[in-house]
């Protein structure tokens, strides 16, 4: 019996341990879940490799620029050999009178002809050359146009990114309202069955309840707008994104920002090269009176088709010279067509100059702005708070009425709102100064994803390599395009 008690209590005592570590591990679940989600979060890194990686911009911008790397290998080809095989085959009837006998007489003949030209210039003068650096020059300036696509797609998911985390804590700010409000409700209806307010207080609580109500609705309508522009920015839906990461160092001064911008802007170095293309066509026109020497040879053989032993063979070199004196006008426009669009390109880097440098300075003043608001707006919350809290309890004595209570709470709403917004404004005025001083890259970023190398797809084309399978190229383009 002695023996059963003793087990009985033991039981007892291992149940009492076994439930208190059960216990204590299902007071570690939630502290547990919050690390995986912490672990799984999206960062802001994460969220500007997708859209890098996801971007259709970036890609279009990229096979146009491979487009624009054939333009060497066709400009270099003019002074390279051509070959070109010509081959005939006539159907001839003669019909001719002896001019003794009056006799006529009919031949016929079937002659073919095969021939083998080669053609190639040995001297232009330097035209093919500056054509060449030209289009060299043309190709350097459309990299730069990548640059800035990168830029926009990049400050795009981060804007996006923002805007997600933004809406989200003004939409909790609305909801934490809400509740208020309703609690508001509550005690308003017991404090009116008690006698001690009027139903006009209660009917004042009421639409404070409504209007944040209405304020929750249009709060999750504004978030489900940001998660949609997010898809379209990053091409991903936004999946438990971190709080936002420290900033990235920006430079020192607005003097320095500017000198930055004015060496890395990307529209700034795609005008420089298309200011260097302008002048180098500018510079073909001094070419333009200038002979072309074209060496020539041609290999044929001509047999009749009747008669497989008649016929002859033939080879033969040529040098020509062709030189231009008189054109109808046509080249002294031309000429004056390209010094015109020269002066364009230069007016025009002059012009995107100023614009950047003024960017960079609205730029550096709205993260000074934003930067300011900041504390204004932690101050203004505190206060308001206090305020809130005195007239709470000032209400609650008789002292201060319902709508006072009412205004102090839409008070306190509206100043927080306000700090949420200003803390997102000055993150994203970081961004946008990186932006106009032309750092918002991967590189600069030092984002873990490899960028785009244009230098790849022109080194591979700029000696003009053949395709050795021409129709399954072209089967390759046309199907992507009936499947996207």
């Amino acid at each position: 019996m002695a023996f059963q008690v003793a087990s009985c209590v033991v039981a007892v005592g291992l149940s009492k341990r076994i439930g208190r570590e059960i216990w204590r591990a299902l007071r570690l679940i939630p502290f547990v879940a919050l690390w995986f989600g912490d672990l799984h979060a999206e960062t802001l890194p994460d969220v500007m490799v997708a859209a890098y990686k996801n971007s259709k911009l970036l890609e279009s911008t990229q096979t146009l620029l491979r487009s624009q790397d054939e333009t060497v290998p066709q400009a270099l080809a003019a002074m390279r050999p051509s070959l070109t095989a010509l081959a005939s085959v006539a159907a001839k009837y003669r019909n001719s009178v002896h001019s003794v006998t009056r006799v006529r007489s009919g031949s016929t003949s079937l002659p073919a002809t095969l021939e083998l030209l080669m053609e190639m210039t040995i001297y232009d003068g330097g035209d093919t050359k500056l054509a060449t650096e030209a289009a060299r020059q043309g190709v350097l300036a459309l990299r730069q146009s990548l640059v800035e696509a990168e830029q926009a797609v990049l400050l795009a998911a981060v804007k996006a990114y923002h805007d997600v985390l933004r809406q989200t804590e003004i939409l909790q700010l609305a909801e934490s309202a809400l509740r208020v409000m309703e609690a508001q409700l509550e005690a308003a209806e017991s404090r009116f069955e008690l006698g001690e307010i009027t139903k006009t207080d209660v009917s004042l609580v009421e639409a404070s309840r409504a209007a944040a109500q209405s304020q929750v609705y249009l709060r999750r309508g504004e978030l489900e707008i940001a998660k949609r522009n997010f898809v379209l920015a990053t091409g991903t839906a936004p999946r438990n994104l971190a709080p936002t990461p420290p900033l990235p160092s920006i430079p020192a001064s607005l003097q320095e920002a500017q000198e930055i911008a004015a060496q890395e802007y990307p529209s700034i170095k795609r005008l420089k090269h298309s200011v260097s293309a302008a002048r180098l066509n500018l510079r073909r026109f001094e070419t333009i009176n200038d002979p072309r020497i074209v060496l020539g040879s041609r290999i044929g053989t001509e047999r009749d088709l009747d008669s497989l032993g008649d016929g002859a063979d033939s080879f033969s070199v040529s040098l020509s010279a062709r030189l231009p004196l008189y054109q109808g006008g046509r080249a002294d426009s031309q000429l004056r067509q390209t010094a015109a669009l020269a002066e364009r390109a230069a007016i025009d880097l002059q012009q995107e100059a100023g614009q950047v440098k003024q960017n960079v300075a609205i730029a550096w003043a709205r993260l000074k702005i934003a930067q300011s608001l900041i504390p204004a707006n932690e101050e203004q919350v505190k206060s308001v708070e206090l305020a809130y809290q005195g007239i709470k309890q000032e209400a609650e004595l008789g002292a201060r009425t319902i709508i006072d209570l009412l205004n102090a709470e839409q008070r306190l709403q509206e100043a927080r709102t306000n700090l949420v917004t200003s803390i997102k404004d000055k993150d994203m005025a970081v961004y946008a100064l990186l932006e106009t001083a032309g750092l918002m890259t991967v590189q600069h970023l030092g984002l873990d994803i490899p960028s785009y190398d244009p230098n790849v797809n022109f080194n591979k084309v700029k000696d003009g390599p053949r395709i050795q399978k021409r129709q399954q190229l072209i089967e390759t383009i046309l199907q992507r395009t009936r499947t996207e």
